[in-house]
Order: structure tokens, then C-alpha cells, then sequence
């Protein structure tokens, strides 16, 4: 098994801490509160395991793009650990795919937001905001090649060293949604602030 820095244990540690998700990155699990909030008595402590890491261009010094389909040319890896390549046997065959992430910088959450899009604020669950209670990043990637355990795709907009947690194929037929409403986005500016 690969091993990992003490120091991102220890930061993925105070993610854990600070959402009350237990995400571990090392060999060895750690125990964690529950969350508490609206919901008092339904959370119950989670256990995710960091199947990988994504290696790209963005920091939070120079920022990532809010949505990755707004820089759909920039290319990442994703680096998996090697205990999961049998896992992509034939992910190549699709040409999208789906990459679950942990906002591990998140810095907590609100129930109301402000977003880049419209100076209204809105419910965090009716937003794509990385602060959230369950900071779980979502986004729809196109897969260039594989090579072995790293898959190399464009328009994702995640930071360097973001733990990854699931990869899922996108299937056109059942995840493209035709009459989908774009909610309150239909409202706003197609452009950020």
C-alpha cells in the first residue's frame, strides 16, 4: 500500500473534524463526531476512503474554474491507488465520466448562499457552492486516455491534491436529461461575477 505524508493525514484529519465525514487517506481509520445541525439525531458518522488524488493545474492561489465545462480544455489527472486499477477495466470505453470529490479545503458551511451567478442569495442545496454541509464535490469529465492507474481527462475544476472518492460513468441515456429545468439559473447571467 502506498503511504502517505504525515502532513496530509493531518489535513485530512481536520477536514474530518470540521465536517464530521470521516475520510481517511491513510492505512488506519479515525473516529469522528457526527455533524449536528437542523436534521439533531439523523446524522450518523460516515466512512469514506480516498480512492486517489487529482493532479492538476489549479491552487487555491490561482483559483479553479467554477464550473470545469468553462475550462473544458484543461487538462488533469486523475492518479488512483493502485489496489483500484482493476476497478477501471473497461472505464475507457466511455467517454465522460462522472468524478466524486472531497472539498477538503472547504471552510464550513451556511443554509443561505451568495453566487457567483446572482447577488440573491440562495439555499446551499440549490447551489453547486463547495461549502456545504457534506463538502462533496460532483463534476462530468471527459476521459482522454488511461494509463494504467491515471486517468487523464479535461474539464475538471478541482484543486491539485484534492482526494477523490468515487468514479462513475456518465451514460447519455440515463443522465442526460432533456427537459431539465435549469431552476433559478434561468433567471441569472450565463457568465460569473
Amino acid at each position: 500500500m502506498k503511504s502517505h505524508s504525515p502532513g496530509r493525514c493531518a489535513s485530512v484529519a481536520l477536514f474530518a473534524a470540521a465536517t464530521g465525514l470521516l475520510l481517511t487517506a491513510c492505512a488506519r481509520a479515525r473516529p469522528c463526531a457526527p455533524p449536528t445541525g437542523a436534521g439533531e439525531g439523523t446524522e450518523k458518522p460516515m466512512v469514506f476512503t480516498a480512492i486517489g488524488t487529482i493532479r492538476s493545474p489549479y491552487t487555491p492561489e490561482t483559483g479553479a474554474p467554477r464550473q470545469g465545462r468553462l475550462q473544458p480544455d484543461a487538462a488533469s489527472e486523475i492518479v488512483l491507488d493502485a489496489r483500484y486499477e482493476p476497478g477501471l477495466k473497461d472505464i475507457e470505453s466511455f467517454s465522460h465520466i462522472f468524478v466524486v470529490y472531497a472539498f477538503d479545503r472547504s471552510k464550513g458551511w451556511q443554509e443561505l448562499v451568495r453566487t457567483p451567478w446572482q447577488s440573491e442569495k440562495h439555499g446551499v442545496f440549490a447551489t453547486r457552492s463547495c461549502n456545504r454541509p457534506n463538502p462533496i464535490g460532483l463534476t462530468v469529465v471527459k476521459l482522454v486516455r488511461r494509463e494504467g492507474a491515471v486517468l487523464h481527462v479535461t474539464g475538471l475544476d478541482a484543486y491539485d491534491g484534492t482526494p477523490v472518492l468515487d468514479l462513475k460513468p456518465y451514460v447519455p441515456r440515463f443522465d442526460g436529461i432533456r427537459d431539465a429545468s435549469p431552476g433559478w439559473l434561468l433567471e441569472g447571467p450565463t457568465e460569473a461575477r
